[in-house]
Parts: structure tokens; C-alpha cells; sequence
């Protein structure tokens, strides 16, 4: 509906987005079934010169490539603490598409990197707070990335969508914040971007320069100052292209994730006291006033007379 109001102009920018129109697969991306199978089997090990960081992306990377067949990968998440040093025995693949449970089942005990895997469904159902734990898991780990040069004349549902499409190539696009907005009005016009996977923050900034409906596309890593020598210490890093620095970003951030997720926990707590208070509400009103259906009807027809 958004598409549907724009005007001549912007509606041109967004086919350029490839946004105007879905193709098959994106019809059919809505009636998928979304299946969660649990891999495991893989080689843990970590080589000599990698870090455990570096290893868990690896091995995520392989597993997506050795599912792709599979559907759509939305996220592949192998644990990790951290402040662990040893790496989880298993991965959780969170897959959208047609038949991709039975698919994803028909590559128990086939060969990755040299290693049979063991593939199978979980024990029971994730729970909503398992799922959360494993974004933010992710989350930590994750590349964030601001970009500017986009068409900042389309609404930000647009851009937001647009540039998300524009960096999944990168990995796993778990957020992306378009500036200004409530938190930052004043601040200049950009995006930030927080990218998944492994190599992400080298495969976005190979982005920088690239065409999105028309524009080019400015992209740096939002972290700290590059020191020089001489330099005094200093804890805040840039302020990059007149944004929010990085450690006023990130404390704003977090605490907009806390307050969802502490919404999200009112709300399922509200919801599972009103079902234990009353775990049939359509019963108790019928058992309230049986004959209330049959009373109305009844008036109907003395009206209708």
C-alpha cells in the first residue's frame, strides 16, 4: 500500500530498489513453512592462528551453504559464550520453504568438510526467550555498519527494506536503524546497518560505491577513532559523518533491546494470567446465559412482525 502512494518519481526509485512487484518466489515466501533442525556432527576443532570467533563463523558459513539447497536460510546460530574457549557441539538452522523439513532431514548422515552430520529436530519447541537468547547471541557478534547516499526522500519502512535486501549478500541482516528518527531528530541522514556472518564487515564495505535505485551508496564501519601516533587515550571514538558516537549509539541501543524485551515479557505474563484465570472464555459465556442466542433471535422476529 506504501508503493501505491508514492509518487511518480519515488515509485521509480523503489523498482530501481527492486521492491515495486514480487517475484514467484517472494508469493510463495509467505505461505512457507518455517522448520528449525539441529545439526550436529561438524568438525569443532579450532586450527592453529584462528580464534574461537573465527572458527564458529566458519563453520556457520558451511552449514548455510551446505543447507541452501534446503529453502531460504534465515539465520544458522552454533551458541557461543563469549567468554568460552571451546566450541558447541551443535547449530540450530532456522529454514522458510516448501517441504524444507523433510529436506533438511534427508542430509542426516551426509559429509561436511570430511565429517558425517547428524541432522534432526529439536526435543520440543524453542520457546519465544530461547530465540531472543540467540539473536542477541548473534547480535554481539555482529558487524554494525552506517551508510549514507541513499534516496532519503522515501519513507523509512522503504529504505529500511531496500537496504536490507541490498546487504543480505553480506550474511545475516538482523537490524537495520534508519537516522534521524525519535531517538536522534537532529542527527544527519544514514543507516545503520548490523550485519551477521563470516567476512561481513569486509563484503559490505566492498558495497561502498555500489548503485541502489539510482544512488550511490557510502559505507564505513562504525567503531573506533584509527589511532596515530601520539594520540592521547581517548574512550569515545569518531563522530562519523555527524552521527551519534559509537559508544552513545551502542548504550542507546541496548537499551531500547532491554525495553522491548522487557514489553515482550509483560505482555506473554499478562497473556498466561488471563488464560490460567480463565482458560475458556467462550464457554463461561455460554454457560453464563445459554438461552442468550435463542432470546435474540427471538426479538428479531417480534420486530420483524
Amino acid at each position: 500500500l506504501a508503493v501505491v502512494a508514492l509518487s511518480m518519481d519515488e515509485t521509480a526509485a523503489v523498482e530501481g530498489m527492486q521492491l515495486n512487484g514480487a517475484d514467484e518466489s517472494d508469493r510463495l515466501g509467505r505461505s512457507r513453512k518455517r522448520v528449525l533442525v539441529v545439526a550436529k556432527g561438524f568438525d569443532v576443532s579450532v586450527p592453529e592462528g584462528c580464534t574461537l570467533r573465527e572458527r564458529v563463523l566458519r563453520v556457520e558459513s558451511m552449514l548455510r551453504d551446505h543447507f541452501s539447497s534446503c529453502g531460504k536460510i534465515k539465520s544458522v546460530c552454533i551458541p557461543h559464550a563469549s567468554y568460552g574457549s571451546t566450541m558447541k557441539r551443535y547449530a540450530y538452522i532456522d529454514i522458510w520453504g516448501i517441504d524444507a523439513e523433510e529436506k533438511a532431514l534427508q542430509l542426516n548422515g551426509t559429509e561436511m568438510d570430511g565429517h558425517k552430520l547428524v541432522v534432526t529436530l529439536p526435543l520440543r519447541p524453542m520457546k519465544k526467550t530461547r530465540r531472543r537468547a540467540l539473536k542477541n547471541d548473534r547480535y554481539r557478534r555482529s558487524e554494525i555498519m552506517i551508510v549514507r547516499g541513499y534516496d532519503t526522500s522515501l519513507p523509512r519502512k522503504i529504505i529500511k527494506r531496500a537496504l536490507g535486501k541490498h546487504f543480505s549478500s553480506c550474511g545475516e541482516v538482523l537490524e537495520v536503524d534508519v537516522v534521524p528518527n525519535q531517538t536522534y531528530p537532529k542527527a544527519r541522514n544514514h543507516a545503520y546497518v548490523d550485519i551477521y556472518g563470516e567476512d561481513a564487515k569486509e563484503k559490505a564495505l566492498q558495497l561502498s560505491g555500489s548503485d541502489m535505485g539510482g544512488f550511490k551508496l557510502v559505507v564505513e564501519k562504525l567503531g573506533p577513532k584509527p589511532r596515530q601516533p601520539g594520540d592521547e587515550p581517548i574512550d569515545d571514538p569518531i563522530d562519523i559523518f555527524g552521527s551519534p558516537t559509537y559508544s552513545e549509539f551502542m548504550a542507546v541501543r541496548n537499551k531500547r533491546k532491554e525495553e522491548r524485551e522487557a514489553n515482550k515479557r509483560k505482555e506473554e505474563e499478562r497473556n498466561s494470567n488471563k488464560r490460567k484465570e480463565n482458560p475458556n472464555p467462550h464457554s463461561n459465556k455460554r454457560k453464563e446465559n445459554p438461552n442468550s442466542h435463542s432470546n435474540e433471535k427471538k426479538k428479531k422476529r417480534k420486530t420483524s412482525k
